[in-house]
């Protein structure tokens, strides 16, 4: 099974790293044999079709900030996937959802070319989900989006295959690690949640943007993943309406009792006979509410359904490691339904 990669930054890197350690295990366990055999990242692409050194690879990487060093001729995207005997392509570039960032027409391409495509970034998915999963269902092929959806917090496979048969009404998530390990110090350390996600900047766990964690984007997107998988396709993207934690007043902070309330930033999509709605907002939760003891950089996905009752899966805290291990399940559930 051989695959391209986009992105080579943390996440990336991490996929590499996890490969190196897994790949002997998973060929002895699933029979399946995975190669990288193409990276590309803002200095260019490395393709060989027998499978890269992934070693010397990250190491270029730390010495040069890139993976391309000038050695091979630029290829253009269509050559790209020939050279590289490509099965399946993995999008972990940067995230772009206003005009779907490099990922767009690279998966776009790939599905062409008869490849299926794994995503980690959430761009490609939050611009074109409609275009994008009918291209690929043209093309016969798969899009799998765990790691944008999560990542190591196994939501849409609980859905649906765990939950096959039973029909979901609602989902709730806590979707954001690094926004709920903001609000856990905020009440631990009595702090501001603007000291909190400083910190957790200078730590490298926060978006430099925070808009992105504390103002609810991050949630909002998977929650629109969630609901557009498992509600309705009709859901549009821009009729989540979002809250953040940021938005929260000093008294609202106040109205937290140490050990009875908590803040925590919650994604709610809900189907009902008018329609689904999806939204992201802080609430403040009793030690009644499961959401309650999930703590850090902890995440966790509660599902209400029919027939299975109340579903809830918690773990996954944010990682590089936790994203690319995503990726790698996505592609691993690729090769056993295409054997």
């Amino acid at each position: 099974m051989n695959i391209v990669l986009s992105g080579f930054g943390a996440v990336g890197q991490a996929a590499a790293h996890v490969l190196m350690n897994k790949a002997k295990e998973w060929e002895r366990t699933y029979g399946i044999r995975i190669e990288i055999t193409a990276v590309l990242d803002r200095s260019g692409a490395v393709v060989h079709s027998s499978g890269l050194d992934l070693k010397q690879l990250l190491q270029m990487k730390a010495e040069t900030g890139g993976v391309d060093n000038g050695a091979l001729p630029p290829r253009n995207v269509d050559q790209l996937w020939v050279d590289s005997r490509a099965d399946i392509f993995i999008d972990a570039a940067e995230t772009n959802t206003l005009t779907g960032g490099s990922g767009l027409p690279l998966i776009q391409s790939a599905l062409k070319h008869g490849l299926d495509v794994v995503c980690v970034s959430k761009g490609a998915l939050a611009y074109g989900w409609d275009d994008l999963h009918e291209l690929a269902e043209a093309c016969g092929r798969t899009i799998k989006y765990s790691g944008a959806a999560a990542a190591a917090l196994p939501t849409v496979d609980t859905a649906l295959y765990s939950l096959a048969g039973a029909e979901v009404h609602t989902i709730e998530g806590l979707l954001n690690g690094t926004s709920n390990l903001i609000v856990t110090r905020v009440a631990a350390e009595n702090i501001t949640l603007q000291k909190a996600w400083e910190t957790a900047k200078k730590e490298g766990k926060a978006e430099a943007d925070p808009s992105e964690d504390i103002g609810g984007k991050d949630t909002a997107l998977k929650m629109y993943f969630l609901a557009k998988a498992c509600l309705t396709p009709e859901i549009n993207w821009k009729s989540i309406t979002i809250r953040g934690l940021d938005q929260l007043s000093a008294v609202e902070w106040k109205q937290a009792e140490q050990g009875k309330t908590k803040w925590k930033l919650v994604g709610k999509a809900r189907k009902t006979e008018q329609g689904t709605t999806v939204s992201v907002e802080p609430k403040l939760l009793t030690a009644e509410h499961p959401f309650f003891h999930v703590d850090g950089a902890e995440k966790a996905v509660l599902f209400s359904t029919d027939t299975m009752g109340t579903v809830l899966v918690s773990g996954g805290a944010s990682s590089p490691t936790g994203a690319a291990a995503a990726a790698w399940k996505d592609v691993i559930h690729l090769a056993r339904e295409r054997a």
